[in-house]
């Protein structure tokens, strides 16, 4: 068996309401131990819950904060306290925790963002059931889905693969239920038979597909051939594939109009819609011409522009002179007077700068031009060697030998141009003969349409494969279907029986629980452990469409059973269903684990339910680790009386400190963090009146010290003057008198009573010129000292005392020897 996992201790800093670190041990001696809290709303004790969820949340934040924090300053953003960037502290929850003799622990800071701690993974893998219990949130499971519970419960038992199997089961057979039934591959299969008949036949009826084909189909080509059945097997459909071969083996329609277009791309003398001669061979010869043209031109506009090569010069000097900046009234070359130059005058010069960029302007578009030319005319020679060969090709194939050979003649004299651009060829001939050919080609296709009009053995063979291959789809997809109706009710019959058993293997699961959490109800609520059981766990009907469902319900009578608990429960007795079915979950499910957290959870009892919630833990719950925060007292003081205090330590948060936090009962102020500041220079005053007034509230509790009864709203903020004054009061009553400390002419309770050095540090002072004093403050803090070294047990050293009813004075806590004060030499 697995040693289970305890946590040693716990702390807290920078987080919540938690400023300064805060220390929780949960062990006593060698043994794990609990923790119970009580404090006023508002004083901190929730933010020691949120510590728990946060430390253990896979998001790093807690629920009710969620993940975003737009605009609100919440989310995530408000786990660390407001004040711990400006104290530089922080905002960080750490566990320690034991697994037999191995220890393990690790902080999460929060400034980390989600990165969860390895040892609360490890927890979390030991615990399935979520061990963070808020009162607030109990009435939720109770009242939540049948699907949410089921999920929620089938997570403790680890239903997770029986889940699978189901969901599996589940989906398959919806996807099997959708083939089966689904129309759409049948329904294109049947719009591509209404598109092949012209919309003649639109289902699936072999006689009427048939003698459609036959009718409007073969009869425009042979009336003899007739099909009998549509398939390739047919004798028909045999001789229509021979007749369709043949068909193909005459220059039919198809190949007399690729030839016509092929001399039409080659030889058409009109021009398109632009102007431009639609035929490669005049486009050809149209783009040598323009080549020529554009050669003549470039040249003569080189020998007119030839001092181009001073364009940059030119154009230099155009600038110059429009500039306004300079008055020239002589060359800034050569400094000649513009009147003594060729030109005359500057007007003359600037005249003939500005021809000279016109020449060197044309010269440049002549330039552009000819290369465009040469570009289009390799184009043109390329367009046009490309149509030829195919022309060449097709007229052979359809037996004009003779064309194609003319055509053969002038490729071979223009690609031999192409290579040295000796002589043009001549394409006359070639265009006379190719005008003739089409002549001839377009009279032949007016006689062969005229003779088999629309219809040809290759359309009616195809307009057969096509019924075919519908008629082989529709077949497939109707034999599929026949054989996915019989998969999906062998299916159902798998599925029905494999949930049949799932869910008694379930219910028997559930019926433990559900024994569990009707015996924890009882007891809470005190209810005969012999009355019929209340609580049940129902899964959903075996007919039901989910089967992943659970009914929590309760037989309020025997008129009334199996019904809703909100219906007819209480708001309390709804509450311990709720706790009941959670703590019973968690003894069962958590064992690696034994831990829970209670957050307020008896806020609706009356007081004899709170009294059995307490005897309930401390008798069903003894091997388990609790942190139980409450607000409500008598419960807390209930706890005290039912929990043993070897197992249990409890502590009270009276108020909030704003350089702190919360502050417990047992709080004490460190002397090292004193001594610490002294030794820095750091003001102490204000740490040496808290560890004061700490000191006095305890030993004046430890002697049951008379103090007044405090006012309602400030019932534990006892000051340090009464609990001085008390002090010595209690002391002079039982002839107990202080040694003096030295330094001190007078008792130095009434010191304390004043405390000046102390109230300077932590009062306002009108008075600008006063300033602290390190050195009266150390001498404070060793006086105080002093006094307090003198409540020590004379036999034991002990400081620790009790002063039980009967006694007139303290004794020490652990000998019991009754104290006396130890004169100090």
């Amino acid at each position: 068996m697995t040693t289970p996992i305890t946590i040693e201790a716990f702390e807290v800093q920078g987080f919540r309401a938690y400023l300064k670190p805060q220390s929780f041990s949960l062990r006593k001696g060698n043994k794990p131990a609990s923790l119970a809290i009580f404090a006023p709303n508002a004083k901190g004790k929730s933010s020691l819950v949120d510590a728990f969820e946060y430390y253990f949340s896979e998001d790093a934040t807690l629920q009710r904060l969620g993940l975003r924090a737009s605009q609100s300053q919440t989310g995530p953003v408000a786990l660390a306290h407001i004040q711990a960037r400006e104290h530089g502290i922080d905002a960080e929850v750490n566990f320690r925790f034991r697994q037999g003799g191995n220890k393990l622990g690790e902080k999460r800071n929060v400034a980390d963002g989600k990165s969860i701690p390895t040892a609360a993974l490890r927890v979390l893998s030991s615990a399935k059931v979520p061990f963070v219990i808020h009162g607030y949130e109990l009435r939720g499971f109770v009242e939540a889905t049948a699907e949410t519970r089921y999920r929620e419960i089938a997570s403790w038992f680890s239903f997770d693969p029986l889940l699978s199997i189901q969901r599996n089961l589940r989906t398959l057979q919806r996807q099997i239920k959708a083939k089966a039934d689904s129309q759409t591959e049948s329904d294109e299969r049947l719009r591509d038979l209404k598109r092949v008949t012209s919309d003649a036949v639109s289902i699936w009826d072999e006689t009427a597909i048939r003698d459609w084909f036959n009718t409007h189909v073969l009869a425009n080509l042979d009336p003899s051939l007739i099909f009998t059945e549509i398939c390739e097997s047919d004798p028909t459909y045999i001789v229509l594939a021979e007749r369709k071969d043949e068909e193909e083996k005459r220059v039919g329609l198809a190949a007399l109009n690729t030839l016509i277009g092929q001399i039409d791309a080659v030889s058409l003398p009109l021009a398109d819609n632009d102007g431009e001669l639609s035929g490669l061979i005049a486009k050809f010869e149209r783009s040598v011409s323009d080549l020529g043209v554009a050669v003549e031109r470039e040249s003569q506009e080189r020998d007119r522009a030839s001092q181009s090569v001073f364009n940059d010069v030119w154009s230099h000097a155009k600038s110059l002179f429009k500039s306004e900046d300079h008055d020239f009234s002589s060359c800034p070359v050569c400094d000649t007077e513009f009147a003594s130059t060729p030109h005359g005058s500057l007007e003359g010069v600037q005249t003939s700068i500005n021809a000279k960029l016109t020449l060197l302007s044309a010269y440049r578009q002549a330039e552009s031009t000819l290369r465009t030319a040469k570009q289009q005319q390799s184009q043109n020679v390329q367009a046009l060697t490309n149509a030829l060969d195919s022309l060449r090709t097709g007229l052979a194939d359809s037996d004009f030998e003779a064309e194609s050979a003319t055509v053969s003649s002038y490729l071979s004299a223009l690609t031999s141009w192409a290579s040295d651009h000796h002589a043009l060829p001549d394409s006359g001939f070639l265009l006379q003969e190719m005008g003739a050919t089409r002549i001839s080609l377009t009279n032949a296709r007016e006689r062969l349409a005229a003779q088999q009009g629309e219809h040809t053995y290759t359309q009616a063979q195809n307009t057969a494969d096509q019924l075919i291959q519908i008629r082989t789809d529709l077949n497939r997809i109707f034999r599929v279907k026949g054989e996915l109706q019989k998969l999906l009710a062998e299916l159902v019959k798998q599925t029905n029986a494999t949930e049949k058993a799932i869910n008694t293997h379930i219910d028997s699961l559930l019926s433990e629980l559900e024994r569990d959490v009707d015996q924890l109800y009882k007891k809470i609520q005190d209810v005969p452990l012999d009355e019929p059981s209340l609580i049940r766990l129902q899964l959903a009907e075996g007919n039901a469409a989910n089967q992943q469902q659970i009914r929590l319900v309760v037989d309020y009578s025997e008129n009334r059973k199996s019904v809703a608990p909100s219906g007819y429960l209480s708001d309390s007795q709804i509450h311990t269903v709720a706790l009941s079915l959670r703590l019973a979950a968690i003894r069962k499910f958590n064992t690696g684990a034994p831990m829970f957290v209670l957050d307020d959870v008896v806020t609706s009892y009356d007081a004899d339910h709170r009294k059995t919630i307490a005897s309930t833990l401390a008798e069903e719950f003894e091997g388990f680790q609790i942190v139980l925060v409450t607000h409500d007292e008598q419960f807390f003081n209930l706890l005290q009386d039912h929990l043993p205090e070897s197992n249990w330590a409890f502590r009270r948060i009276t108020h909030i400190d704003p350089s702190s936090g919360p502050v417990f009962t047992d709080h004490r102020t460190s002397d090292e963090v004193i001594e610490a500041k002294l030794d820095a220079g750091e003001p102490v005053g204000d740490d040496i009146r808290k560890s004061e007034e700490e000191w006095l509230l305890k030993i004046c509790r430890d002697f049951r010290v008379d103090i007044s009864i405090r006012p309602v709203d400030r019932p534990y903020q006892y000051e340090r003057g009464e609990l001085a004054s008390g002090l010595a009061r209690f002391l002079k009553s039982k002839n107990l008198v202080p040694p003096d400390v030295h330094g001190i002419h007078h008792p130095f309770l009434s010191s304390l009573q004043k405390g000046v050095i102390e109230n300077f540090a932590s009062h306002f002072s009108d008075n600008p010129n006063k300033s602290f004093s390190s050195g009266d403050e150390k001498t404070r803090w060793i006086e105080f000292r002093s006094f307090r070294a003198m409540f020590v047990c004379s036999g034991c050293g002990r400081n620790r005392f009790k002063r039980p009813q009967g006694m007139s004075k303290p004794v020490c806590n652990v000998c019991e020897k009754p104290f006396q004060f130890e004169i100090l030499g």
